[in-house]
């Protein structure tokens, strides 16, 4: 059987028993549950939609198994899975913040260089630099 025309699975497990791998050897190297690994190496998954997660276990394992993700990955769509969008990081510039959280973060701003604006009131104290004389010479 042509290797693209096997199922992705099979090809997980043949790659990974050519390395001499057990899936306790790729749970311990990849650090990905076993139940995962099995997942993968039967097709099994959840849905049309696979997530982030599963698609970043699904490249780790395949280098692992010097196994072209890319291939994969093709293939996987061209049988109609669908991946989650990877969202690109934003440019710090162009990160959109809560305007609410704008104002409270402006508020908290300005009521701190008030407080360290204002003039403190303390009360002012008394220092003695020499101790009370106690004088008894009364006259009576």
């Amino acid at each position: 059987m042509n290797s693209s025309k096997q199922p992705i699975g099979y090809r997980l497990t043949s790659a990974r028993e050519q390395l001499s791998l057990s899936v306790d050897d790729v749970v311990s190297i990849l650090k990905i549950k076993a139940k995962v690994i099995i997942a993968l190496e039967q097709d099994a998954y959840p849905n049309q939609m696979i997530d982030i997660f599963t698609k970043g276990q699904l490249v780790s394992y395949c280098k692992l198994l010097k196994i072209e993700p890319q291939i994969i990955l093709n293939t996987l769509e061209a049988k109609g899975y669908d991946f989650q969008a990877d969202n690109p990081p934003v440019e710090p510039s162009k990160r959109k913040f809560n305007p609410l959280l704008k104002k409270l973060v402006i508020g908290i701003g300005i009521t701190f260089a008030i407080i360290a604006i204002l003039p403190t009131h303390q009360e002012e104290t008394t220092t003695f630099t020499q101790p009370l004389i106690k004088d008894y010479n009364y006259e009576y």
